[in-house]
């Protein structure tokens, strides 16, 4: 079971939303409380934080109605009317291009639904436009730039989601797995990974103390290691 556990470090971890955690992070607005972990967020539409992308755009305040319209999108989500959910958010990032919202959540049915990475990342460029601090975008764009394999990309995505939201527990194993399969950097890796266990729920804390421990059997077999070995020997 624990070896079965450890393969999916990549798998699983470049999915980034396991079943269990797939509505939260598709309704998610992409305005998070720092002071929780990043899946407790829910789905909000707030006042942006920056101004309309675009000079030319007035940044028109959201109405009860547009409220009323996100939450309507969030539902249909919820229910698999993936179609019906599109339309609401489209006419929505529309009439408030300065929202960070609904391009996220269509960034987000652009990669899992479409798999339309191109349109995803736009969606997602969109959306930290007018709102920065979006983790859930930035920790998507980091996914779609590591399975693009442009690994300096995908990092500085997986840092600024940090920035925004540092017990975010996704974006630390994404970050972690990022390092560990890719970029060869062990260390970095094993401070990832122990934030994950650390904020994760208990089936992927498991998961991460096996990633840990795969990390220091490795650590082990590493030439320098095993000649330090072999001279400690009587």
């Amino acid at each position: 079971m624990l070896s079965s556990i450890s393969s999916q470090r990549v798998s699983h971890c470049g999915a980034v939303v396991a079943t269990a955690l797939a509505l939260c992070l598709l309704s998610a607005c992409g305005t998070m409380d720092t002071n929780r972990r990043a899946s407790d967020a829910r789905a909000t539409i707030n006042t942006p934080s920056a101004p309309a992308r675009t000079p030319d755009v007035q940044a028109i305040p959201p109405t009860e109605e547009a409220r009323s319209r996100f939450a309507e999108a969030v539902a249909a989500m919820e229910k698999v009317r993936f179609d019906e959910a599109r339309a609401i958010f489209a006419t929505l990032a529309e009439r408030y291009p300065h929202m960070s919202g609904p391009h996220t959540n269509l960034g987000i049915l652009s990669a899992q639904i479409d798999n339309d990475a191109a349109r995803a990342l736009a969606h997602f460029r969109a959306a930290v436009a007018a709102k920065p601090e979006n983790a859930v975008a930035h920790n998507w764009m980091g996914v779609l730039y590591r399975k693009q394999g442009d690994y300096a990309e995908a990092e500085q995505h997986y840092r600024a989601a940090l920035q925004a939201a540092p017990d975010y527990a996704y974006a630390h194993r994404n970050l972690g797995v990022l390092y560990d399969r890719y970029l060869d950097r062990p260390s970095d890796a094993t401070r990832h990974y122990e934030a994950y266990r650390r904020l994760a729920q208990d089936g992927d804390a498991l998961m991460a103390e096996v990633w840990l421990r795969t990390l220091r059997e490795d650590a082990l077999k590493r030439p320098e290691v095993a000649a330090m070995d072999a001279g400690a020997q009587p």
